[in-house]
């Protein structure tokens, strides 16, 4: 086995998550179907962490992991701009054997080309999203599409998200103050109760419960339809609950992860 070795530096990060030494080599095992996989980490300065990875090619390995970086987010870093990527025929070859082949900074030197690149994954991830959730909605896809193209911050685009989403019924946001009859008429207007044919039965419900209790309530309604209510947070506090098919659930979750963003089944936030 030969060995590629990716250094990154926490400084350089913008969301430096320790979850980023899991989830790359993970996902870029799904990724080539085990040409890459996993050969563990460790910390080479206070800052840096080194992440091994082994292949029977590292050269030819080499372009499927920067093919992955450029339409890849991880834990809402862009690595193709941070991420330092060595390459050695020995197996599990240390840094100092290793020869460097691509070096982000000095790849993505210019700001408006970095800038421009990740806005570019960020609005293809956020796509892949909407798709799961408006259920491939194309009048709503077209909407998020041009809405997407004038932002260039993260947060803006996935506030974009989150508005067009909620104009067109298919999120709610939800504050601590709401009272039952507000998550009712929202509930009863949702596009996906109503192109799924989601059973909603008003008298399952008590009006003094809170939200988490409502959607537990139908939870138990959609169990048999193969659908739960799922959500995320929003900076300002509020929660955004919305129904998922069970089934896509993980799969929007490990998007949602690329840029950051938790999305777990109610019953589990």
């Amino acid at each position: 086995m030969e060995t590629i070795l990716i250094v990154l530096d926490s400084k350089k990060l913008e969301n430096p998550d320790l979850d980023i030494i899991y989830d790359l080599p993970t996902k870029l095992e799904r990724y080539t179907n085990n040409e890459i996989y996993d050969n563990g980490y460790d910390y080479l300065t206070n800052t840096e962490i080194g992440i091994w990875l082994a292949t029977k090619s590292a050269k030819e390995a080499y372009n499927k992991l920067i093919e992955f970086l450029e339409n890849h987010m991880l834990c809402g870093n862009d690595l193709t701009a941070t991420a330092k990527i060595y390459l050695s025929d020995k197996e599990a070859a240390p840094l100092e054997e290793c020869s460097l082949v691509y070096d982000g900074e000095e790849k993505m030197s210019d700001e408006a080309t970095r800038v421009t690149s990740k806005s570019q994954k960020v609005s293809k991830i956020i796509l892949n999203i909407a798709k799961i959730l408006v259920n491939e909605n194309n009048s709503v896809i077209e909407t998020l599409t041009t809405s997407l193209n004038k932002p260039e911050d993260t947060d803006a685009q996935w506030q974009c998200f989150v508005d067009v989403l909620k104009n067109q019924h298919y999120i709610i946001e939800c504050d601590m103050d709401l009272e039952f009859d507000g998550f009712w008429e929202m509930l009863t207007n949702m596009e996906s109760v109503k192109t799924n044919t989601l059973s909603v039965v008003k008298d399952s419900f008590h009006a003094s419960e809170d939200m988490y209790d409502w959607c537990d309530t139908l939870d138990e309604q959609w169990e048999d339809d193969g659908f739960c209510m799922a959500t995320f947070d929003l900076e300002n506090g509020n929660e955004v609950i919305f129904p998922c098919s069970t089934e896509r659930l993980e799969e929007l979750a490990e998007s949602a992860k690329e840029l950051g963003i938790r999305i777990v089944s109610v019953a589990e936030a």
